[in-house]
């Protein structure tokens, strides 16, 4: 066999058997029963006597003759003519049966199992690690050890297989009554292999080396001793040649026994030196890391790495124009479930002024432009052994008597904001929002998977990731209402500041009685000063208020005057029946009417002067005047203000359609467009992420929000959990709101703030531990790879411009490619 392994051909080792069944004789034999029958009878002379019988049972036993014949061989190749048998034999056992049927076919070709040892007889004796092979990784994840193992394992499947074959297909044919078959094992035989390195000799400097070699040919030799020892032992116990179960196949099985422990024990060894490995990093670092600690380092990291104008922040911004106090807060947390407090989230930003309009749409027919100020957002999660290390959620807070409009949704082309959901936040309200995340493939596994397909199904495939990268981009709105409201109603800037009263009236106003801005903005002259417009805004107000309150009041006069006459037609019903009653009484004794008689009853009690009909009378012509005459003179009016409204509304209409007709004329080109984001990043993961771990993220709203608010102003604070109905109220609320401001599309809105979150989860197939000790990979370099690409495209710029000086060295050995002067 190592003449074969020699000359580089294949080594294999293989089991045959044949087993053969023939019928011998039958033979019939009797066999008496335990059991006595006892009869006592009397004769015709008187006397008594017994009579005594037993059962007699005839058995028929056919004999049958059950022989095994097996060979174990080594063979060369596919060729199994040249071999080498290494042991075989033939055994005989008599089986009887009460059938004639055969207890085994007459002559069954056992299938061969068989198993390659050519990595055993070339590279066993000569097993050296690689170091500098990039496929090496540690002392356990290299491809020698790979292979040894799987050598190992397949060797240890076949010694199992032949020894399951013996065990329960050849020897339950034979009695083992009188056998111990529990002494079939290597229990006893010596394992030459022990996971030990002795310190180095003399320098306690110095590398440690592996037993010496005659400690080694030590331990050989007392495996060798204990094998004989058991083989000798088990040749005594089983010491019929003839049958099935001899000595030759018990020291088979404890061979094949002790070969699988040798398979167990290597395995062992190996990952006992990887654990070794591991619990030395867990000492190094004090603890075993989880995946929140990788995030607390990597925004250590960040900050040593980037200069300060491009480091990431904190995703904490407040609601405020220039020069004044915040409005409220916008926070997008991370909670890595510990129990602590959540954070916010980091995230690599940038910031612009806008210059050219972007839109959202109100409604089918209506479209609101708005400017201010854009933050594009780059964030990154990390992922191991399918364990994100945080979740996240939106929070949106307002201050006592500040309010905001708060939009979520997507960008969905160059210069289109879509909101999915919309919310006004006032008052010290607190809305929390659920954020869902969903990956989609990197880069480089899309690029795998569409490889083979044909030029129809990649353009597919192309095209449907290009949407999938859009909805990467998370989009977020702020509107301010008090700038827009100054501006909606003529006012200079700031006009609205302390005016808090008027404020909250003017929201209510828009929201609740939806009156348009015509009929209370300011329409003097320009030149007058703040208070004067404030009184003309705050007369305008009080106009319309009056009008509710005036239009409330009738409307529960009306409601009274109704319950009223419902009172009246009540008790004249009561007055009939009572009436009823009494001619029935009185006129037929109490007998039975029939209904020409109750019709005439009816008659003489209603028509004639009857005390009845006046009291009805009375009752209700007063109030038939009170209800008619102030319901005729609330339409009037109602239709008056209806005119003297229905006419600011018609311009603003006109003026939107004419607005709409502008924008179609309006230069499409923006400063900067989004939803080439996602895809550039994606060709430069595509580039420079080899390992395909980057993949784009999607974040949608969860469907459930919870809001916290006070319902007074010294009430206890409230909460509660804004389901889908209570979302699309919200909505609708937000919509009527940002439809007034507007004057239905018509005035753009100027303090917006939109925020765009694009988010990559950086995913590692094992834990933070197993990664580090078992693919040998430092997770910080790879991530840091990540920070620098989505850095470069989110500020434009070439990562040696985004990095300090001081890691530029350090960079340039662990990400050369990054740093190359042809990445731009």
């Amino acid at each position: 066999m190592q003449a074969w392994a020699a000359d580089n051909k294949s080594v294999s080792l293989r089991l045959d058997s044949e087993e053969r069944c023939k019928f011998i004789k039958k033979t019939t034999r009797e066999v008496e029963s335990k059991t006595k029958h006892v009869s006592e009878y009397e004769s015709s002379h008187g006397t008594k006597a017994k009579w005594t019988g037993k059962t007699v049972t005839t058995i028929e036993e056919w004999h049958w003759e059950f022989e095994v014949e097996y060979k174990l061989i080594a063979f060369c190749g596919s060729n199994p003519d040249q071999r080498t048998v290494l042991q075989g034999r033939t055994g005989k056992v008599e089986v009887i049966t009460t059938s004639d049927k055969s207890p085994r076919p007459e002559v069954r070709v056992v299938p061969a199992e068989s198993v390659n040892i050519t990595w055993l007889l070339q590279t066993a004796a000569d097993v050296k690690i690689d170091r500098n092979k990039k496929s090496c990784r540690t002392p356990r994840r290299n491809d020698q050890v790979e292979r040894a193992l799987s050598f190992f394992t397949s060797l240890h499947g076949w010694c199992g297989r032949v020894s399951n074959y013996f065990r329960s297909s050849v020897f339950p044919v034979q009695s083992l009554d009188k056998l111990d078959m529990s002494a079939i094992n290597a229990t006893g035989v010596f394992v030459p292999l022990v996971p030990l390195m002795l310190p180095a000799a003399g320098d306690e400097g110095g590398r440690g080396s592996l037993l010496p070699a005659k400690d080694q040919k030590a331990f050989i030799g007392e495996q060798a001793r204990s094998l004989e020892a058991k083989l000798s032992a088990l040749g005594k116990a089983f010491a019929d040649e003839k049958k099935l179960v001899t000595g030759a196949e018990a020291n088979i099985l404890c061979a094949l026994e002790h070969i699988k422990h040798i398979g167990e024990r290597i395995s062992h060894c190996v990952d006992y030196i990887e654990h070794m490995l591991e619990q030395q990093l867990i000492a190094a670092v004090g603890k075993e890391l989880q995946p929140k600690d990788f995030g607390e380092y990597m925004q250590f990291h960040a900050r040593r790495l980037f200069s300060a104008d491009y480091a990431p922040k904190p995703f904490v911004y407040a609601i405020r124009r220039p020069d004044h106090c915040p409005e409220g807060v916008l926070t997008l947390e991370a909670d890595v479930g510990d129990g602590q407090l959540e954070q916010p989230l980091q995230s690599i930003v940038s910031s612009v002024k806008a210059n050219k309009p972007m839109y959202f749409s109100l409604g089918a027919a209506t479209r609101a432009e708005f400017l201010g100020e854009r933050f594009l957002h780059g964030a990154i999660q990390h992922q191991f052994s399918n364990v994100k290390d945080a979740k996240l959620r939106l929070t949106a807070r307002a201050r006592q008597f500040s309010s905001f409009i708060l939009l979520v949704g997507k960008i969905a082309s160059a210069d289109t904001f879509e909101p999915t959901h919309a919310v006004i936040i006032q008052n010290k309200d607190d809305v929390l929002i659920p954020l869902l995340l969903e990956t989609i493939p990197s880069a480089k596994a899309f690029r795998d998977a569409i490889e083979s397909l044909s030029p129809e199904q990649q353009r597919f495939a192309k095209a449907f990731r290009a949407m999938q990268l859009e909805s990467t981009l998370f989009a977020l709105c702020v509107v301010e209402i008090k700038p827009q409201l100054e501006r909606l109603l003529n006012l200079p800037p700031d006009g609205l500041t302390k005016e808090i009263r008027l404020t909250q009236d003017l929201m209510e106003m828009f929201i609740t009685y939806q009156v348009p801005a015509d009929l209370l903005s300011y329409d003097g002259r320009e030149d007058r000063d703040l208070s004067y417009k404030l009184d003309a805004v705050k007369r305008n107000v009080k106009q319309i208020q009056d009008m509710v309150a005036e239009a409330k009041a009738k409307e529960l006069e009306e409601k009274k005057q109704e319950a009223e006459y419902e009172r009246a037609r009540r008790r004249a019903e009561r007055d009939e029946v009572v009436a009823l009653t009494a001619v029935s009484d009185g006129c037929y004794g109490g007998a039975p009417l029939d209904m020409d008689t109750l019709s005439s009853a009816r008659t003489m009690s209603f028509f004639p002067s009857s005390a009845a009909t006046s009291s009805l009378s009375a009752a209700l012509a007063p109030v038939a005047t009170r209800s008619i005459a102030p319901i005729s003179e609330s339409v009037s009016k109602v239709a008056k203000v209806s005119q003297e409204v229905s006419a600011p509304e018609q311009v603003a209409q006109n003026e939107n359609v004419a607005a709409m007709d502008a924008d179609n004329d309006v230069d499409e080109t923006v400063d900067i467009d989004y939803t080439q984001v996602p895809s550039t990043l994606d060709g430069k993961f595509d580039k420079h992420d080899k390992e395909g771990g980057v993949r784009p993220t999607t974040i949608k709203p969860s469907a459930v929000w919870r809001k916290k608010f006070q319902k007074a102003l010294l009430a206890q604070p409230s909460e509660k959990s804004l389901g889908k109905d209570d979302l699309r109220s919200e909505k609708n609320k937000a919509f009527d709101l940002l439809d007034a401001l507007s004057k239905s599309g018509a005035l753009a809105f100027e303090n917006v703030q939109l925020h765009i979150v694009i988010l990559h989860t950086h995913c590692f197939d094992k834990s933070l531990l197993h990664t580090v000790t078992r693919d040998n990979v430092n997770p910080i370099e790879k991530v840091e790879r990540t920070q620098l690409i989505i850095a470069s495209v989110v500020h434009g710029q070439t990562p040696s411009k985004l990095i300090r000086e001081n890691q530029r060295g350090r960079l340039t050995e662990f990400n050369g490619d990054l740093m190359a002067d042809d990445f731009q």
